[in-house]
């Protein structure tokens, strides 16, 4: 078990490393500690949900947003905390304030095709398919090789 959480975080960091280079280079300032504490707090619920502690899940993302809203008060144009404020209210199956997260983290750096994914998905929970598709196409249109977005779009 051990051995599958290494691989585990060794495999989101992969996925992540992209977004957190582009956080640091955006936002050399006070909210990077929060930034930090917000994505380990988000690995950790993932973890948990892995091994259905649900329960202890949903406190890491609760904590994950607090971190990440700390550091939108220092930084109010940085991508990575809407962002990740949008992937944990998702996980959490809060679509509508996802949304929200998601749409302003479109504001702050309309070229990642991360958040209109990700809005697309949340789109998609609450039965908005016109809307969620829209948001894959836009997805696509921003990254030809965002493979989820094309899977998504044609559910």
């Amino acid at each position: 078990m051990f051995h599958f959480k290494i691989y585990f975080l060794f495999f989101f960091f992969l996925l992540t490393a992209p977004i957190l280079a582009q956080t640091i280079a955006d936002s050399a300032d006070a909210s990077l500690p929060f930034i930090k504490l917000g994505n380990i707090k988000l690995d950790s619920a993932k973890i948990r949900l892995k091994n259905k502690d649900t329960k202890t899940a949903e406190k890491f993302y609760t904590n994950a947003i607090k971190d990440f809203k700390k550091a939108i008060k220092i930084n109010p144009n940085n991508y990575t905390s809407y962002y990740c404020i949008g992937i944990a209210q998702s996980r959490t199956e809060d679509y509508k304030t996802a949304i929200t997260s998601f749409t302003k983290a479109i504001q702050v750096d309309s070229t990642m095709s991360d958040a209109y994914r990700e809005r697309g998905l949340a789109q998609s929970a609450l039965g908005k398919d016109k809307e969620a598709l829209t948001d894959f196409n836009k997805a696509i249109e921003k990254n030809f090789e965002d493979a989820e977005s094309f899977y998504q779009r044609g559910m």
